[in-house]
């Protein structure tokens, strides 16, 4: 009882994280966020995000926008995640910010075909740290992390994907999800509906499959057999999340009794 109490009050933010890096360095349990910070650093090079550049390589009238820690303790490890400070940005720095995600008349249609098919399968997934995973369109430079500007002296971060906080992160993962799911090299070749953007399907003989897009939750519908091969696909491409048969999508209860 002790430890479900204790996650408990983690999941309501109860954990009391640092506010700043200025905070957490104040701590007694400094060396565990500091090691945060090296994971989450490690990660996002690895994954390609950044790069370093000479900062007299950034154009001229190019603002080079700043970064923050964020800590979060969680149930069992300490977690950092590195945040642009997008309120910095020049409007001439990005394009049109808008992602589109499915509407809750597309998500009680499919529903709806799922109840009137006894061998349709329901499923639901999220991608984890979707953000990370978009592919920016457009140049933006970043002052190194907190912490870390001295083993890069004279040299700025050239993004290569988004970090949450971006103004244009909402919408360049939305292209690069889109685009990855239509694709026939790697992708699993999906069709997009022209009454909704978020809804995508594919036919292969009599099997269908459908899928909802809302941000990084994924809800789908269809033959097993392709929501299997999709799910196999989608996380060889992603970190995701298995939720298995929802009992609820954005606010609404689901239910589903085969019986009757």
């Amino acid at each position: 009882p002790t430890r479900n109490m204790e996650y408990a009050y983690y999941s309501l933010g109860f954990g009391d994280e640092p506010l700043d890096r200025n905070d957490a360095m104040s701590r007694k349990d400094w060396s565990k966020w500091h090691d945060a910070e090296k994971t989450e650093v490690q990660a996002l090079f690895d994954r390609g995000t950044f790069v370093y550049v000479p900062r007299e390589k950034v154009p001229p009238g190019k603002k080079v926008i700043k970064c923050k820690w964020v800590y979060k303790r969680k149930p069992d490890r300490y977690k950092a995640r590195l945040v642009v400070k997008g309120f910095m940005q020049s409007p001439f720095d990005y394009g049109e910010t808008f992602a589109p995600v499915c509407t809750l008349s597309t998500v009680r249609m499919l529903l709806s075909m799922t109840a009137n098919k006894s061998n349709w399968s329901l499923r639901q997934l999220d991608i984890s740290t979707a953000f990370i995973n978009a592919i920016l369109s457009e140049e933006v430079y970043m002052e190194p992390p907190e912490g870390y500007q001295d083993e890069h002296p004279g040299q700025v971060c050239l993004l290569k994907k988004a970090l949450y906080g971006l103004k244009q992160a909402p919408k360049e993962w939305y292209d690069t999800l889109t685009t990855w799911l239509q694709s026939d090299e790697d992708g699993p070749k999906l069709k997009q509906s022209p009454h909704d953007p978020c809804l995508l399907s594919q036919k292969i003989g009599d099997k269908e499959m459908w899928i909802a897009l809302y941000v990084d939750d994924l809800l789908m519908t269809g033959d097993q057999e392709l929501i299997d091969t999709f799910m196999e696909k989608i996380s060889n491409k992603y970190v995701i999340r298995d939720l298995g048969v929802p009992e609820t999508f954005l606010g609404m209860e689901i239910t589903r009794d085969l019986s009757k």
